[in-house]
């Protein structure tokens, strides 16, 4: 922390303007109510202003825009004016009456310290709590956020704030990012889970319907095994009668009375026996025993009678 030899904090960067943008510089100086402070000459005077006066902190009067100064920004300039000391500086971190006198501390930090020694100056503060209303009529943020805000965003709404070494903003960030997770984080990995949680429960769901419709392996083994074995295997004994032909009792029959027929009537031609042959399975044969093909009843009738 640098300090000058009487106790003041030494300003960091131009100490004409207190590194503030020109357009803020030039618009505080012609503030009617900024001349109006030239009478209050000790610190214990400007906070009691602020106490009073400072409703919200954006550097421009509400309904007004860029021009007209706001009362915050009319008092942090003339706290610059005071040259204030580290002694001074912490009342104003630490007190107890109001967020806005509090507030102005920040900013005169963020504005006049060395950057490589805001976060000693910061790091007590970040998880406080209290309430402050950064715009008009809008809803209040934590003293926590706003001193956030403070070291990692490069503007305060409009006015651009001192820039942080490279080096210095890098650790910053990391010390706040190892404290407060960015939320766009934290959420994108939680919808990562949930998106490859419901992908694995889809694919499980998917599995078990494949199998459920196909047979396994093993199953597929058995059915080829036993498909091949029942081609290979010889018909069951009921099969076999099936397929065998059956003999007809009527041609037997009719057989024997063709034998007997011919030693009663002694034919040795052998005519008999060829026309029996090939004519006896063309021709249905009748339920009778006793009746021969109707071509064997008619070789008969014309050799023998």
């Amino acid at each position: 922390m640098t300090n000058h030899p009487s106790g003041r904090l030494e300003i960091y960067g131009n100490t004409k303007t207190f590194n503030f943008p020109e357009k803020v510089v030039s618009n505080v100086l012609r503030s009617p109510y900024f001349r109006s402070l030239y009478e209050y000459k000790t610190f214990n005077q400007v906070v009691d202003e602020i106490y009073t006066q400072v409703t919200y902190l954006e550097p421009w009067v509400a309904g007004k825009g860029i021009g007209t100064p706001s009362t915050a920004f009319c008092l942090l300039y003339k706290l610059f004016t005071l040259r204030l000391s580290v002694k001074q500086i912490r009342v104003l971190l630490r007190h107890k009456d109001s967020p806005y006198i509090r507030a102005l501390g920040f900013l005169y930090l963020r504005f006049g310290a060395n950057p490589r020694e805001l976060w000693s100056w910061f790091e007590p503060y970040l998880e406080d709590d209290e309430p402050i209303v950064l715009k008009y009529n809008s809803p209040p943020t934590t003293i926590g956020k706003f001193v956030r805000d403070l070291l990692t965003k490069p503007k305060f709404f409009d006015v651009v704030l001192p820039r942080i070494p490279v080096v210095v903003q890098r650790e910053v960030e990391r010390q706040l990012n190892e404290r407060f997770p960015p939320p766009q984080q934290v959420g994108s990995d939680k919808k990562r889970w949930k998106e490859e949680e419901e992908e694995n429960n889809k694919a499980k769901v998917k599995r078990f319907k494949q199998s459920a419709k196909e047979p396994h392996d093993n199953d597929k083994r058995e059915a080829t095994v036993s498909s091949s074995e029942q081609s290979l295997s010889p018909p069951p004994p009921q099969q076999q009668q099936t397929t065998t032909k059956k003999a007809n009792p009527n041609k037997l029959e009719s057989h024997l009375y063709l034998q007997d027929l011919k030693q009663r009537y002694g034919d040795t031609s052998g005519r008999l026996d060829v026309s029996y042959a090939t004519q006896v399975d063309s021709e249905p044969q009748s339920s009778s025993n006793s009746q021969l093909p109707t071509a064997v009843k008619s070789y008969l009738q014309q050799t023998f009678f």
